[in-house]
C-alpha cells in the first residue's frame, strides 16, 4: 500500500534501515522458521514524514536540533519535559494513519479476528547493537485492540525516542536523534501462560556455558518492570542438564484486562506466588532454542519469550525479541548513561539471591 507499513513477512521488513533493528530481526527469524507472532512494522520513513510533514514533528525535530547542538544535560532535560506535554496534541498525517489502519485490519484478517489484541513495540534503527544497546529506553505496549489505540500506542513509541534517559545516552554515545529513526512493530499479543527472558551466557558473570532463564506466570511486563522475583534457572549449554532451579516470590502478575484494552498487573493469586513456573520440558525447549539463536547470530544473545496457553510439549516457545548482550560488566560501566548486561540482569531479576530450590 505504501512505504509507510510492510508486513513482517515482506522482504523489506528484515531491512533495519526501513524496520529497525529489531524488526529486521523478528523478520528474519520468522523466515528462518522460528516461532515469531505475525505482525508489521510501521517504518522509519513514516516517523520521518511524521517529523517533516506534521505540524507537531516539525516542532519536535526543531526542539531536539537546538538541545543537541547545545550539549548540555540540563537543554537536553527540558526539551524531553517539553515534548512530553506535545505528546496530547499529535494528530497522525493522513497518510500514515491511512496505512496503519490497513495494516492492523489485514493482521487481524490473518489471525481470522477482530480487533486483535497486540503488542506495539519500539524497533529504532540504532537499537540493540553490538556496541551499544538502548534496551528498556523506548516504550513498549501491550495489549491495544483497535485502530485507535494501535495508533495513539505507535505516537507514544515514537515519543520515546525524546524521553530524558534516551536523549542523555545518544549524548554519552555521540549520536543524533537523526542517526536512530524510529520504527515501530505492531505484533500479534500471544496469549501467555507464562513469559521471560533467557541469556545464551551468564549476564553477570559472562561465562559461556550455561543458559540463564528466568520467567514468571502471565505476561512478561511484571518481570521487566521489576515488580516481581521470577523463577531462575540454568542449564547446561552443552547437554541442556537443569543445573540449578529457584523458585522466586512472584507477587504480581501481568494479565489482559479486555474491558481496559491493555495489559495490567494485579496481585498474583496465593496459590501462584511460589508455584514452579517451568517444568523441566520447557525449560529444556527455551535453552535449545537459545543455544540455536546464539549459534545462528554468532555471538551472545538474550531473548524474550512467551510461553503460549495451550502449548504441547514439542511445540515451539515464541520469541518475541532478540538481542546481542552487549556493553561491558557493571563494575567497569562509564559514569555517564549506558547500558550494561549487569545492569540488564539486575532489572530482570537475575541477581544472588535466597530462593526456594526446586531442580
Amino acid at each position: 500500500m505504501s512505504d509507510f507499513t510492510f508486513s513482517f513477512d515482506a522482504a523489506e521488513a528484515a531491512d533495519p534501515r526501513h524496520s529497525g533493528a529489531k524488526v529486521a530481526r523478528l523478520a528474519q527469524l520468522a523466515a528462518s522458521g522460528h516461532a515469531v507472532p505475525k505482525g508489521f512494522v510501521v517504518t522509519t520513513a513514516a516517523f520521518s514524514a511524521f517529523i517533516e510533514e506534521s505540524p507537531v514533528g516539525r516542532e519536535i525535530g526543531g526542539t531536539i536540533r537546538i538541545a543537541e547542538s547545545a550539549n548540555s544535560e540540563q537543554t537536553l532535560r527540558e526539551a524531553a519535559t517539553a515534548i512530553a506535554a506535545l505528546g496530547e496534541t499529535v494528530t497522525l498525517p493522513d497518510a500514515i494513519a491511512a496505512a496503519l489502519r490497513h495494516g492492523y485490519e489485514q493482521l487481524c484478517l490473518a489471525e481470522r479476528r477482530v480487533d486483535l489484541p497486540v503488542a506495539v513495540r519500539s524497533s529504532a534503527t540504532g537499537e540493540d547493537a553490538k556496541d551499544a544497546s538502548f534496551a528498556g529506553q523506548y516504550e513498549s505496549l501491550l495489549g491495544m485492540r483497535s485502530v485507535d489505540a494501535v495508533a495513539q500506542a505507535v505516537v507514544q513509541c515514537w515519543l520515546s525516542l525524546f524521553n530524558e534517559r534516551a536523549l542523555l545516552y545518544r549524548q554519552w554515545a555521540g549520536l543524533s536523534f537523526a542517526d536512530t529513526p524510529m520504527a515501530v512493530a505492531v505484533m500479534t499479543l500471544v496469549e501467555a501462560r507464562a513469559a521471560g527472558v533467557a541469556f545464551s551466557e551468564h549476564p553477570v558473570k559472562r561465562t559461556s556455558d550455561r543458559v540463564v532463564i528466568e520467567g514468571t506466570f502471565g505476561f512478561g511486563e511484571a518481570l521487566v518492570q521489576g515488580i516481581v522475583t521470577p523463577d531462575h534457572a540454568e542449564l547446561d549449554k552443552a547437554d541442556l542438564r537443569i543445573l540449578d532451579y529457584q523458585i522466586g516470590e512472584k507477587t504480581q502478575v501481568s494479565i489482559l484486562d479486555a474491558a481496559l484494552g491493555k495489559v495490567v498487573e494485579r496481585p498474583m493469586p496465593d496459590t501462584f506466588r511460589t508455584a514452579r513456573v517451568l517444568d523441566d520440558e520447557e525449560l529444556q525447549a527455551l535453552a535449545q532454542t537459545v543455544r540455536q539463536l546464539e549459534e545462528e547470530a554468532g555471538h551472545a544473545v538474550d531473548v524474550e519469550w512467551v510461553l503460549p496457553v495451550g502449548r504441547q510439549p514439542g511445540q515451539p516457545i515464541a520469541v518475541v525479541q532478540l538481542r546481542p548482550i552487549t556493553g561491558k560488566p557493571a563494575n567497569e560501566a562509564p559514569s555517564k548513561p549506558t547500558w550494561s548486561p549487569g545492569h540488564y540482569a539486575s532489572k530482570y531479576g537475575v541477581r544472588k539471591r535466597a530462593g526456594r530450590s526446586s531442580a
